[in-house]
């Protein structure tokens, strides 16, 4: 739930000493880890990975994303232990590159994963219950290195992600961490993300045992290329001997893994009819062929002489029949040449060198050094491709010679110096929803001097460069009306540079929750000013209204999972913004570092659902357990449960406002932190023993959204009814009358606009809700809901 950002911050960094990178790759996955106390012996950090995962065909650094679930979806074997049995038992569900399924734009032409899923489990269930066991080997190792009073707490967890992803997919391994118990909040202090090219960035720079001389001003290009993506990113050397980013970085989903499966899809059509069998026994071609195939893979360089796989003696005897034997040299191989190999190469080259040219167009000149790094990254084939095409466009291209452990060590020192990327270019522009005075030239229409509702007013422009320990300040705004109570601040990204006064709802702009400022001092009417504070210079974004009257801030985390949902009928946000007196300012502040006080925080999510989520089921809110960290309306991917934009208003005593869509119910305790207070509705107490919240003047809400019941005493909402409240509780549900069906009951709060007061609501007559309706459209026009922001 947002939290004033005034009070104490949390001392759960004050225990931690080991600082551990986890790398959940596609293909491969691993840790890495350092005892900050050596730092007081030293000054350069001890680095440890681990290579002795069990099943391993040779010491390496990681272990295969894989995992391997018995009928009840239950982990029977995960890593190389996972590959090594999947198809021992039949009815087991084996999965691997899960991954894959974290890219929004390449989820489309991906195979449905409940084909392949246990029943009851969701993508990022899977990534939780491998995180969960790589934990334990961590953990285990942690301890037997330095002893067993080691804990969780003891641990800052760097968890690796592309640059590339989506905001929406960085999110998931947050929640990924919290359902493994790396941590108990997806906002915990804990728990930072490092985007795996600036992982590998930092290595190289510092700790490879290959320098690769770099002096000031000096632009350093690193090609993460790994088994799922190709990351890339472009920095220069500060002075101070950080870097900072040149220009937004870039990336696809072109890995290693796209190469097998080219090699696999040629395979199938070489096998043809033998395929076809093999697949009605629900057998893979991996279990054959991947071990011989990855051998010619890896070595690779260009040129070399025909190669073969060799047919397997069980395959043979058990899908091929005589024609099929005579077909494939007698059965016993599989010739595959040296254009084959270029061929399962080529898409994946050509999209990685396409990503290399529109890098260094957007950087303009040359730049002085690139690196290949990751275990793609190793592939001699890729670095001659890139040095034929680009050798004149750098001074030197390297490649890593530890491609398996850059980006794990690197994720250790990005925890222990979370400063050393000193600045990063915005990946898009960032702002908030207003309604404003503007001349007509800037929204190109006819000449007026009224006010505009639903305003981008941007805080940052996408591509600028924003330093790491700063904060982009914007202000002044000021309610709309002079009775307003609540400030909801709608926040707002859009893939543009110059967006400033286009129309939120129309322009392609993407909803990320909002911050609702508390302002009960109706007595200096607009005149309470608030200024909007984004952090945008790390991977995990903070934003901070502050209430300049009473220096209250209120401040939440960027919220990649926000819905529309909450601002339909909702139009524009209810306060004005004005050019003339706004300050738009960076201003230094170290202290105030996002990552280092995430447990302060507290994120609206307004709704958990993804392209990859299998079917909601409908959440009891009144019964709902939250975890630290969770939302304090009651909707919680941590809860593990789907959601409807049902928000539970936390309050013991204390201001309470009724909401509406999108409301908070606000209090002034801060004794509610972490927990859900108990449902007064759903206790054993009477009715009469409830506290009833005084009835406000405006009695009837307009459903927002439909609400099937869950209890038998609940009432059924469809949009458009109107309904009175007669009863409400702290949280967030009520007892009320449908005016449209005549039906009473128990229904939450949350899913209700109120209505403007007027005497023909009190009238249980079916016939006037047109009437209703119409006097709610009139009564304010612009769709915004004052009391209930």
């Amino acid at each position: 739930m947002l939290k004033k950002s005034s009070q104490s911050k949390s001392s759960e960094l004050d225990s931690v000493f080991i600082v551990a990178g986890i790398d959940f790759g596609t293909t491969c996955s691993g840790f890495a880890f350092a005892n900050k106390k050596d730092l007081d012996k030293t000054t350069t950090p001890i680095l440890n990975d681990y290579i002795n995962w069990r099943d391993q065909p040779f010491p390496f650094p990681k272990t295969s994303t894989s995992i391997l679930y018995d009928q009840e979806g239950n982990v029977k074997k995960w890593g190389w232990s996972a590959d090594k049995y999947k198809s021992s038992h039949s009815g087991d569900y084996y999965v691997n590159k899960i991954k894959l399924y974290l890219d929004e734009e390449l989820l489309p032409t991906l195979p449905n994963p409940r084909k392949f899923l246990p029943p009851g489990k969701i993508v990022v269930d899977v990534i939780a219950d491998y995180l969960k066991k790589l934990l334990e080997v961590l953990m285990d190792e942690l301890r037997e290195k330095y002893g067993n009073d080691v804990s969780i707490e003891n641990i800052l967890f760097c968890l690796t992600v592309p640059a590339m992803w989506s905001d929406r997919a960085k999110h998931s391994m947050r929640v990924a961490a919290e359902k493994a118990g790396m941590v108990q909040s997806r906002y915990s202090q804990r728990l930072i993300l490092v985007l795996e090219p600036e992982a590998a960035a930092y290595y190289i720079m510092n700790y490879s045992p290959r320098k690769i001389g770099l002096e000031p001003n000096d632009r350093l290009m690193v090609v993460d290329a790994g088994g799922g993506t190709a990351d890339l990113i472009v920095h220069r050397l500060k002075r101070s001997g950080n870097l900072e980013e040149v220009c937004r970085g870039s990336g696809e989903s072109c890995g290693s893994t796209f190469v097998d499966d080219e090699m696999y899809s040629w395979l199938k059509k070489k096998l043809g009819p033998v395929w076809k069998r093999m697949e009605k026994d629900n057998v893979s071609l991996m279990e054959y062929f991947n071990e011989p195939w990855q051998k010619i893979k890896l070595s690779f360089r260009g040129d070399m002489d025909d190669d073969s796989f060799d047919i397997p003696a069980k395959l043979s005897n058990t899908y091929m029949t005589s024609e099929d034997r005579a077909r494939l040299n007698g059965g016993d191989e599989i010739v595959i040449t040296e254009s084959d190999v270029r061929s399962f190469f080529h898409n994946s080259v050509v999209k990685i060198k396409k990503l290399i040219r529109d890098l260094l167009d957007e950087c303009g000149g040359k730049i002085e050094k690139c690196i290949l790094v990751g275990g793609f990254g190793s592939s001699q084939y890729l670095l001659n491709c890139i040095k034929k095409d680009f050798g004149s466009c750098f001074d030197q291209i390297l490649r890593t010679e530890e491609p398996g452990s850059a980006i794990l060590k690197g994720a250790v020192l990005c925890g222990l110096d979370p400063f050393f990327i000193q600045a990063r270019r915005c990946a898009l522009s960032y702002g908030i929803e207003a309604i404003a005075k503007v001349s007509s030239w800037k929204l190109g229409i006819i000449p007026s001097k009224k006010k505009k509702p639903g305003l981008f007013i941007p805080i940052a422009e996408k591509g600028e460069l924003i330093e790491a320990s700063q904060y982009k300040e914007k202000g002044i705004f000021r309610p709309a009306k002079p009775n307003q109570t609540v400030l909801p601040i709608k926040i707002y990204s859009i893939n543009e540079r110059k967006a400033e006064f286009k129309r939120v709802h129309k322009d392609g702009f993407s909803y990320h929750g909002k911050i609702c400022v508390n302002m009960p001092d109706v007595g200096r009417g607009i005149d309470r000013p608030v200024m909007v504070r984004m952090y945008l210079g790390q991977p995990d974004i903070k934003v901070v209204a502050i209430n300049v009257n009473t220096g209250e801030e209120y401040s939440t985390t960027f919220n990649p999972f926000a819905s529309l949902e909450d601002l339909q009928n909702n139009g524009s946000s209810q306060y004005n913004y004005s050019s003339s007196d706004s300050m738009d300012r960076t201003l230094i502040s170290r202290s105030s570092h996002p990552n280092l006080h995430m447990a302060s925080l507290r994120t609206e999510l307004t709704q958990e659902k993804s392209l990859y989520t299998r079917a909601s089921q409908p959440n009891l809110r009144h019964i709902s357990q939250m975890s630290q960290g969770d939302s304090g309306y009651g909707n919680s991917i941590a809860s593990n449960r789907n959601s409807r934009s049902n928000k539970v208003g936390m309050t013991r005593s204390g201001v309470t406002s009724y909401p509406g869509s999108g409301a908070l119910v606000n209090n002034r305790s801060s004794d509610y932190q972490n927990q859900m207070l108990p449902s007064k509705r759903y206790s054993q107490q009477s009715n009469k023993s409830c506290s009833r919240h005084k009835e406000p003047e405006i009695t009837c809400y307009k459903v927002a959204h439909k609400y099937e019941p869950q209890k038998a005493d609940e009432m059924r909402l469809h949009v458009g009814d109107i309904v009175t409240v007669d009863q409400s509780w702290d949280d967030g549900w009520a007892y009320g009358k449908n005016l449209s069906s005549k039906d009473q009951g128990i229904f939450p709060l949350d899913y209700l606009i109120k209505l403007p007061p007027t005497s023909n609501y009190h009238y249980h007559h079916h016939s006037q809700n047109n009437s209703i309706q119409n006097n709610m459209n009139s009564a304010n026009p612009n769709g915004s809901y004052i009391q209930s922001c």
